[in-house]
């Protein structure tokens, strides 16, 4: 990693912010890691990557999702989904980060990358109307993070200027809560 090969050049505080996406896959690295990083900003922390392909897809497909799908159901699947706006650019976006190419090989890879706890002081961002997971998720794992210097951010329209995914047109309520958190969490 950068940070690593930096560490000697890099003045202290390391802070990690992971993006939608790569907030899972920070979340990870600093978990397998926990000398990475001093802080940590998940910035609309994505939960299981499986659990927000089942967001798009019927019940009925959720079994097949933890598992496999048989080879005619995943062509079914796989046509269903490319009818989906929305649920197929999440999927072809998957299936280009993580070199899959068919939809099973896809589910296969994204089964790896599951949450793993963290003891970092994190602040946590989340988006009430995620249009990719139901944002309790996020939230069950801000509970899972085994810090006492840990901060929840719940973005609503109450409160903030957007409540959609990555903050959609309000970076700068985002930007002002990350960097309030910092200045006291360090």
């Amino acid at each position: 990693m950068v940070v690593e090969h930096y560490d000697d050049t890099l003045p202290a505080p390391h802070i990690g912010i992971g993006l939608s996406l790569g907030g899972l896959l920070m979340a990870r690295a600093q978990a397998q890691n926990p000398n990475l990083f001093d802080r940590l900003v998940l910035y609309n922390y994505f939960p299981n990557v499986l659990a927000s392909f089942k967001k798009g897809m019927p019940r009925l497909f959720y079994r097949f999702v933890d598992s496999q799908f048989p080879p005619l159901l995943e062509k079914i699947a796989s046509f269903y989904i490319s009818k989906q706006a929305f649920l197929n650019w999440q999927v072809e976006h998957a299936k280009w980060t993580f070199g899959a190419n068919r939809l099973n090989q896809l589910l296969a890879t994204c089964r790896d990358f599951e949450e793993l706890t963290l003891k970092t002081p994190t602040l946590v961002c989340l988006a009430k109307k995620d249009n990719y997971y139901d944002y309790t998720l996020g939230i069950d794992y801000f509970n899972s993070i085994q810090s006492h210097q840990k901060k929840l951010i719940i973005f609503d329209k109450s409160h903030f200027s957007s409540d959609l995914h990555c903050q959609n047109g309000a970076a700068y309520d985002t930007n002002d809560e990350i960097f309030d958190w910092l200045s006291k969490s360090l």
